[in-house]
C-alpha cells in the first residue's frame, strides 16, 4: 500500500510540474524577446509554494471527508445463509429491460466485498460513508453485497469507537444498502457526508476514494474521474444491474466497497461498488467503478422512510449492443439519439401505450433521452402510478405516447416476465427454395411457419458478418434497413444495394424465444 501511495504522490508531483513548465512556456513565449535574470531559487521557492497548497488541498479534503468514512464488519449466522442460498440459486440472467438486471458478473469485473451467499463465509468486510444522523440514530449507505446474507454488524467509526449496526434496508437492483446504528453520543455534524451532483462530474476533473481497502481503514487515494456512463457486460448473481458507472484510476481495492468517490469540494459523487481486474487478479490496475450518488440519493431515502424502494416499470427491452444508438442507426430512425425499443412485454405498460419494435424514445416527460441508460434512470426513479409522456420517433415522425407507470415486479416474477416468450420457430435445413448470400454469410428459407411473414435463417457462416452481428439459425428476418422482407425476393432485393463499409440494420425475432431484435449488419 506505501508503494501504490509513494506512486500517487510522484504522479501527482509530476502533473503539477507540467502544468507549471507550460504556462512558463506560454508565459515566455508571449513575452518580448527581452534580456533578464532569472534567479534559479525564487523559482524553486514557488515551485515549491505551488505543490504546497496543492499538498494543504488534500489534507484539508482528507480532514473534511474521513470523519464520514466508516469500516464495517459483518457477520452471518448459518440460519441466514442458508436462508439466502435458494435466493441465489433461483436468480437468472435476463435480457436488458428499462431497469433490469443483467447475467453473471465476468471475471474481469469483481465486486469487491462480500462473496456469494453458497460460498461466503460467515465474515466479510467494507466501507460505508455516514449520510443522515437525526435523533432517531445514524445511517450509513453502503454496498448491498457487503451486508447480504449478513445479519450481525459492527461499525468503527474513524475515532475507532465500534458500534452495532442493524440492517434498514437493501436495494438489490443498485446494489445498495442502508445501515443503521445507535451510538452512545450525539455524533458532531462534520460526522454526515455533503452529497454531491454526479450529473456535474466531467471527465478528468479530480476523484478521491476512501475507505478500508484491504482491511487498512481510513484510506485515501487520489486520482481523476476517467469515464462516465459506464455499463459493465453482465451483471451478478445477486440481480444487480451496473448501469452508467463512475470511471476511476483513484486505487480502490478489495474493501473499498460502500465507501465514497469525492469530488475536490470534499462532496460524494460516487459509491465504490467494482473494479477490473486481468486474469482473475483481485487487485487495482487503475478502472475502478461507482455507482453515481443521484441514483444512490433516492434510494436512500425510500429506504430509511419505508425501508424498500419500489420503482416504476415500463416494460421495453433492449440488447447491450444497442443501448447507445450506432451510426446506422441513428441514421435509419432519423435521431440524434434516444432508447431503441427491440421488444415489447405483453401486458406492461408500454404494450398498452401503444410501443412498438423500432421506436425511439427520445422524451421522457420534458427530459431528453439520448441513450438507454438514460432511459432506466427516469423510469427506475419514477414511482409506481405516475402518468407520463413519451416523445417517440415512429417510422420518422415523431409522436407521443401517454402512459402510466406501473410497479415493477419482483425480481423472481421479473425472470418470467422477461425470460422471453415461446413459439418460436426451429431451423428446418435441407428445405427446399433456400437463398444464400455469401457477402453477409447467410443461409434463408421460407419460414416452416407458414403464418410467419419474412425469412426464416437456416445457417450462418463462421466468422462472417452475420455471426459477428449475432444473428442465429432459426431467427426470421423480417426487415433490413427500411425495406420489409416479406419474402426471398424481398430478401434478395434489400442485400442487392450495400456498398463496402456500409451498416444494415436488421430487424428479426429470435429463435426459441419469439422476442424481437434489432442488429447491425456490416458490409465487408
Amino acid at each position: 500500500m506505501k508503494r501504490l501511495l509513494f506512486a500517487k504522490a510522484n504522479n501527482l508531483v509530476v502533473i503539477v510540474l507540467s502544468i507549471m513548465l507550460g504556462a512558463t512556456l506560454a508565459t515566455n513565449w508571449a513575452r518580448p524577446n527581452n534580456s533578464y535574470a532569472v534567479d534559479p531559487q525564487t523559482t524553486a521557492a514557488e515551485q515549491k509554494a505551488t505543490l504546497k497548497q496543492v499538498e494543504d488541498g488534500f489534507t484539508s479534503l482528507a480532514e473534511k471527508v474521513e470523519p464520514t468514512v466508516v469500516t464495517i464488519d459483518a457477520r452471518s449466522s448459518p440460519k441466514a445463509q442458508e436462508e439466502d442460498a435458494p435466493k441465489a440459486q433461483r436468480r437468472r440472467a435476463q435480457p436488458d429491460d428499462e431497469n433490469s438486471p443483467f447475467g453473471d458478473l465476468p471475471d474481469l469485473f469483481r465486486r469487491f466485498g462480500a462473496p456469494s451467499p453458497d460460498t461466503a463465509p460467515s465474515r466479510s468486510g467494507g466501507s460505508g460513508v455516514i449520510v443522515r444522523a437525526d435523533n432517531k440514530g445514524v445511517y450509513v449507505l453502503t454496498n448491498n453485497h457487503v451486508v447480504r446474507s449478513r445479519d450481525k454488524f459492527v461499525i468503527t467509526l474513524q475515532d475507532k469507537s465500534e458500534h452495532p449496526a442493524t440492517l434498514v434496508g437493501t436495494d438489490v437492483m443498485t446494489d445498495l444498502a442502508v445501515l443503521k446504528m445507535e451510538p452512545s453520543r450525539t455524533l458532531p455534524t462534520r460526522y454526515v457526508a455533503t452529497l454531491g451532483d454526479s450529473s456535474r462530474v466531467r471527465v478528468g476533473q479530480w476523484a478521491i476514494a476512501i475507505g478500508s481497502p484491504l482491511s487498512y481503514d481510513q484510506t485515501l487515494t487520489v486520482g481523476v474521474i476517467s469515464a462516465k456512463g459506464r455499463s459493465l457486460q453482465g451483471g451478478n448473481n445477486n440481480g444487480s444491474q451496473y448501469t452508467d458507472l463512475i470511471q476511476t484510476d483513484a486505487a480502490i481495492n478489495p474493501g473499498n466497497s460502500g465507501g465514497p468517490l469525492v469530488n475536490i469540494d470534499g462532496e460524494v459523487v460516487g459509491i465504490n461498488v467494482a473494479i477490473a481486474s486481468a486474469g482473475g487478479a483481485a487487485g487495482n490496475i487503475g478502472i475502478g467503478f461507482a455507482i453515481p450518488i443521484n441514483t444512490a440519493k433516492t434510494v436512500v431515502s425510500q429506504l430509511i422512510d419505508t425501508g424498500k424502494v419500489t420503482r416504476g416499470w415500463l416494460g421495453i427491452q433492449t440488447s447491450e449492443g444497442n443501448r447507445e444508438l450506432s451510426p446506422a442507426l441513428r441514421e435509419l430512425y432519423g435521431v440524434e439519439g434516444g432508447a431503441l425499443v427491440e421488444d415489447v412485454v405483453p401486458d406492461s405498460p408500454a404494450a398498452k401505450a401503444g410501443l412498438q419494435t423500432a421506436d425511439v424514445i427520445t422524451k421522457f416527460g420534458n427530459e431528453p433521452i439520448n441513450s438507454f441508460g438514460d432511459l432506466q434512470r427516469m423510469v427506475g426513479t419514477t414511482r409506481p402510478n405516475t402518468r407520463v409522456t413519451l416523445t417517440v420517433m415512429r417510422d420518422g415522425k415523431s409522436i407521443t405516447l401517454p402512459l402510466t407507470l406501473e410497479m415493477r415486479p419482483d425480481e423472481d416474477k421479473m425472470a418470467g416476465v422477461l425470460g422471453g416468450r415461446r413459439g418460436g420457430n426451429r431451423p428446418a435445413p435441407g428445405q427446399p427454395d433456400s437463398v444464400q448470400n455469401k457477402v453477409f454469410g447467410l443461409t434463408v428459407q421460407a419460414p416452416t411457419d407458414r403464418s410467419v411473414q419474412g425469412v426464416e435463417v437456416v445457417a450462418v457462416a463462421p466468422a462472417s458478418p452475420a455471426e459477428d452481428a449475432g444473428i442465429q439459425a432459426g431467427d426470421i428476418i423480417q426487415r433490413i434497413g427500411r425495406t420489409a422482407v416479406t419474402d426471398l425476393a424481398s430478401f434478395r432485393k434489400a442485400l442487392e444495394g450495400p456498398k463496402a463499409g456500409d451498416e444494415l440494420v436488421v430487424r428479426m425475432r429470435r429463435q426459441g424465444s419469439g422476442n424481437n431484435a434489432i442488429v447491425t449488419l456490416k458490409t465487408p
